[in-house]
């Protein structure tokens, strides 16, 4: 029967009326938070012993969003989840109204079961999202991901790809993404792999110069910056051949739609020829025999590249050898470069083993007995292991990279370089590092 002093009887009924007041918000007003006190914690009783999913998923969104309103009954409120561990809840998009959907994704965030991935996918591909839903959905994406790569792999990409055509809901995606997409506390191989698969596809189904469209510069736009940012973090990316394609995949895409490259190349390019200067500099004209193979990549790369080494020639008139095609190395002189690069692997290989050591005496003896060894032949190692110095971006690889500026940096394993009969060096391996900051 019906009680005439409280006619609400159903969970769905009380939640209606706790949405009509949260209609018109007032929180400072005595007699609303009073009222909508009441009705949430009657939600929170009929929420623990609900059947129905879809009902539930509709209370848990309804105290969601009055706490959001203000009710101060609400936020004192924490729903247990725990009916949600094995199976997923019904799809927010059930609920009729927007804000019931995004205060669902919100109060549903903080789960961490098996199906929240196929969960979070299905909403993202679905054809029903809307740009409100996304910033959710990409940071309760990131939340679960275990990591920087996983995210891109398994979010990023695969939703640009689905999204493509769907202008507003895709524009959404990648400024969520970028938002989330800062590699930190990432190491240079996931991130070189995650930049693999977020730039190509953002660019997969670049429109054709003809359609000229916003959302083609946008999405480019987008893919310069995420790898400069990735540049920021860790300069030495651009020596490696695949990071240096895709600057070259974006140009390639730039002169497609006819549009400049975007700025951040030109930072790249600069941050480049610093790094080249500086190798110049320690390591005498040998330096520029190493890097003279990266040097079809980078003219593909950054269309300023000649005229950035006929500058820096003016200072250092060496550096204009870079642009020879043929190398001035005999081939003798190749077949140390192999020789040096081969050893270089095996000692970095044999500091990763020593470091996995728990006998700290014998860890101390072989690490004396290689650096006696190394040195008889012109191998010397860069830093002692456990050293803070300031960080080298030529001499420096960062374990993790970080978002935040490097200053100081813990040495993790020693950089290798040889030191030839001629007088000349060559940095065989950067010193692996972490920051300190």
């Amino acid at each position: 029967m019906t009680n005439s002093d409280d006619p609400v009887q159903s969970a769905s009924d009380v939640a209606n009326v706790l949405l009509n007041l949260l209609t018109h918000p007032k929180p400072k007003e005595d007699e609303w938070q009073e009222k909508c006190g009441r009705l949430t914690a009657r939600l929170s009783v009929h929420f623990v012993s609900e059947v129905d999913d879809e009902i539930a998923l509709l209370l848990l969104a309804t105290i969601q969003l009055a706490g959001n309103a203000g009710v101060k009954q609400a936020k004192k409120i924490n729903p247990k989840l725990t009916r949600w561990h094995a199976m997923p809840p019904a799809s927010v998009l059930m609920l009729e109204v927007l804000d019931l959907q995004l205060a669902a994704l919100e109060a549903l965030s903080p789960i961490r079961a098996p199906w929240v991935k196929r969960y979070l996918l299905d909403h993202l591909m679905h054809p029903a999202v809307k740009p409100d839903h996304v910033t959710l959905l990409m940071q309760w994406a990131r939340q679960i991901s275990p990591d920087w790569l996983g995210f891109v792999n398994d979010f990023c990409a695969d939703v640009v790809t689905h999204k493509a055509g769907q202008s507003d809901v895709l524009l959404s995606v990648v400024k969520a993404a970028d938002k989330w997409m800062w590699p930190a506390n990432t190491d240079a191989l996931s991130v070189e792999q995650g930049m693999i698969s977020w730039t190509r596809a953002l660019t997969k189904d670049m429109p054709s110069a003809e359609s000229d469209s916003k959302d083609s510069i946008v999405l480019l736009t987008l893919a310069y910056t995420s790898l400069g940012h990735a540049v920021a973090a860790q300069p030495s990316l651009l020596f490696r051949p695949i990071f240096s394609q895709l600057y070259a995949d974006l140009s390639q895409v730039s002169k497609s739609i006819k549009k400049k490259p975007h700025t951040s190349a030109a930072n790249a390019l600069a941050v480049l020829m610093d790094l080249i200067e500086d190798a110049l500099q320690r390591y005498g004209h040998l330096a520029l025999d190493q890097y003279r193979p990266m040097v079809p990549l980078w003219r593909n790369a950054f269309s300023n590249f000649e005229n950035a080494v006929q500058s820096a020639a003016l200072r250092h008139p060496t550096i204009q050898s870079l642009l020879q095609i043929e190398s001035s190395n005999t081939s003798g002189a190749q077949d140390n470069y192999a020789s040096e690069a081969a050893f270089a692997t095996l000692i970095s290989a044999w500091f990763s083993h020593l470091n996995e050591l728990t006998d700290q005496d014998s860890m101390a003896m072989l690490h004396e007995l290689l650096v006696k060894a190394t040195r008889s032949i012109g191998i010397e190692l860069l830093g002692q292991i456990g050293d803070s110095v300031v960080f080298d971006p030529l001499a420096h690889e960062l374990r993790m990279l970080s978002t935040r500026p490097v200053g100081m940096v813990r040495i993790v394993r020693p950089g290798i370089q040889v030191n030839r009969a001629d007088g000349s060096k060559r940095l065989l391996a950067c010193a692996l590092v972490d920051s300190v900051n």
